[in-house]
């Protein structure tokens, strides 16, 4: 009886209909439906996006010292009473470091109208007059001025003999050697040049560096501006001794050559 039994049960799980397959039209509905719901979804989402109250009235510029808000007035004009949410982030960014003295900057949305950028000024390391207009230099050759000068602008080194010409945002590449002269020599003595510093480009076989008001000059190879600088500065009380008012030639390796003043006796001494 038991095994018949179990032959019963095994004939009538054999026999389980299959489930019953929805129609294709209730598919099809219900796909219609999620896809009305999306669009429906992304319309409200459009209408909140471009509504007043989400529109770029201010910008909020922080870690500035030399820039003023005038310096970002243009990009404020440019962007103002456009969709916050819509806004292009990366090329606002882009257009905020392309003002002169920005070197890089951080844009961020502060819902519901106003956008803040964070920026890091260029740091000058040198002051020069290109076409008669005072400008800073950076230590990437860019240019740029400064409607808000900080202490110790004044002491920064003087670049002569530039042939950038006006309104360039950067040095023209034979000017470049007069900011590598700088940082080699911030490099050389461990902290910023002297006050009355000179580089000048000038004469076309050297940059003729005047680290101070009374030092010598100093003849600086044009393609390595730091050869020999950190031997000169070892032993600079040896050489001054050695050449009073006279200058000195770094530009050859392992070699410093005293070069006496025009008005002084005897020839030039070399100092290993």
């Amino acid at each position: 009886m038991t095994a018949e039994l179990g032959a019963i049960r095994r004939q009538r799980k054999g026999k389980r209909r299959a489930p019953a397959r929805r129609p294709r039209w209730l598919v099809a509905l219900g796909l219609c439906g999620l896809a009305a719901g999306l669009v429906g979804a992304a319309l409200i989402a459009r209408e909140a996006a471009l509504s007043p109250w989400l529109r770029v009235r201010a910008i909020d510029v922080r870690g500035t010292q030399r820039l003023t808000q005038d310096d970002f007035r243009p990009l404020l004009v440019r962007n103002v009473g456009q969709p916050i949410l819509l806004l292009d982030l990366e090329d606002t960014r882009r257009q905020v470091a392309r003002i002169p003295g920005v070197r890089e900057a951080r844009l961020a949305r502060r819902l519901p109208d106003r956008l803040e950028a964070v920026v890091r000024e260029r740091r000058a390391v040198g002051r020069a007059s290109i076409a008669g207009r005072d400008c800073l230099v950076d230590d990437e050759g860019a240019i740029f001025s400064s409607v808000r000068p900080l202490p110790g602008d004044a002491q920064l080194p003087e670049l002569r003999g530039l042939v950038t010409l006006s309104g360039s945002a950067r040095l023209d590449a034979a000017d470049l050697p007069a900011v590598q002269a700088v940082l080699a020599l911030e490099k050389a003595i461990g902290g910023a040049p002297p006050d009355g510093t000179t580089i000048d480009l000038t004469p076309k076989d050297r940059i003729v560096m005047r680290p101070g008001k009374d030092a010598p000059a100093l003849w600086l190879d044009r393609a390595d501006p730091g050869k020999n600088l950190k031997t000169l500065f070892a032993m600079k009380d040896r050489v001054a001794s050695a050449a009073p008012g006279g200058s000195v030639d770094l530009r050859f390796e392992h070699r410093l050559t005293i070069v006496p003043a025009p008005d002084a006796p005897g020839d030039a001494t070399q100092t290993e």
